[in-house]
């Protein structure tokens, strides 16, 4: 009914059959993102937040989860 291949010229790790959407930044309980290169790598989001705060998020950042999701 819905979704679609179309994500494949950007992802290459899809699972088979029609793909609705692709959570590609995410801190969420259902899918938590890993760092994949760099000092931080292998590390999750949320981590990573809780160290780096409106470093990393921007200066209005007041702590918890990631405030975005990338789809």
């Amino acid at each position: 009914m819905w979704g679609g291949r179309r994500l494949q010229q950007w992802r290459q790790d899809l699972p088979p059959g029609p793909i609705g959407e692709s959570w590609d930044l995410a801190d969420h309980e259902r899918g938590m993102s890993v760092v994949a290169q760099g000092p931080l790598a292998g590390r999750t989001v949320a981590p990573v937040v809780v160290e780096a705060g409106p470093a990393l998020v921007g200066a209005g950042f007041r702590g918890g989860v990631f405030p975005l999701m990338v789809k």
